[in-house]
């Protein structure tokens, strides 16, 4: 290559350069404006899977596409949660656009914040977002604050520390069966695994006779008023009745024989400072009326 086409070589691409610098410098990066949509799906091993969507505008002249967005989302400067989508979209000029993502939260990293964030209505978060803009695949991070409900995800929270070995049922007993009703002992042992006391109010639960829960043959309701510490464990017992007329659609007969099978699906009320938290119940358990043995499954 000639020195004269060398200089011009180079000239072109100062020029390119320069003109993509320009054209950079002129892009406004999308708005995140907030939440659309925010909805929990499960928890699992301490760890809350969510749904989110997000709100980007584009105040751009023109559209451009974006990809491998990530997101760090912050409670107090503590990583409390991350998020990724993977996938390519187009932001749309002049536009507001929703941008989907799941996000995992770390249940246990907001263990100590637990008792603040139940006491408010709204959990304020910081969300630091980054991904690849525009046909010049440039990375660019944001950070904007946004707000979700605590309720929802107070109660996951709860449940999820609760969950193992936090309600127990550790009595039942058959005392009694009659032509309509059988007569149960019934403790349950519950233990605070919550990190601050408690109030336990009572232990509510219907039982059903099948585990599609439509076939309904008793309501149980076991008051307590109890005080609990951190770590402190209560026996909450009391007396309840199964309907045997509605357990067996063939009568005494029925409840007379064999094994029958119950699904107890309820919840424990606690109270913590001025709110009330419902703590999920479930128990399947096996009755031989005759021997009157009692089978705790699950």
């Amino acid at each position: 290559m000639s020195k004269k086409n060398s200089m011009r070589f180079l000239l072109v691409l100062l020029t390119l350069g320069t003109v993509g610098f320009i054209l950079a410098q002129t892009i406004r990066y999308p708005e995140f404006k907030g939440i659309n949509q925010f909805t929990l799906n499960s928890v699992e091993n301490g760890v809350c899977s969510a749904d989110v969507d997000f709100n980007v505008y584009n105040d751009n002249w023109f559209s451009f596409k974006g990809k491998e967005i990530h997101s760090e989302v912050y409670y107090k400067e503590k990583l409390v949660a991350i998020g990724f989508n993977e996938d390519e979209f187009k932001l749309p000029k002049k536009e507001q656009s929703v941008i989907s993502m799941n996000v995992d939260f770390f249940l246990d990293s907001l263990r100590d914040d637990l008792k603040e964030i139940l006491m408010k209505d709204s959990l304020h978060l910081s969300v630091k977002v980054s991904g690849k803009f525009s046909f010049f695949n440039v990375k660019k991070e944001m950070i904007f604050p946004v707000s979700i409900s605590s309720e929802e995800f107070v109660d996951n929270m709860i449940s999820d520390l609760m969950s193992e070995e936090g309600i127990q049922t550790e009595i039942l007993q058959l005392k009694e069966v009659g032509v309509e009703y059988s007569l149960f002992d019934v403790g349950f042992r519950f233990t605070n695994k919550l990190p601050f006391d408690l109030t336990l109010k009572e232990i509510r639960s219907s039982v059903f006779a099948d585990a599609s829960l439509n076939q309904k043959v008793a309501d149980w309701i076991i008051k307590s008023g109890k005080d609990i510490k951190e770590g402190g464990s209560e026996l909450i017992q009391g007396e309840a009745r199964i309907n045997n007329a509605k357990s067996a659609f063939t009568g005494l007969i029925k409840v007379m024989s064999g094994n029958l099978d119950y699904y107890l699906n309820g919840y424990a009320l606690v109270e913590i400072d001025v709110r009330e938290i419902r703590i999920p119940l479930r128990q399947h358990f096996k009755v031989k009326p005759l021997s009157k043995e009692v089978e705790i499954i699950d």
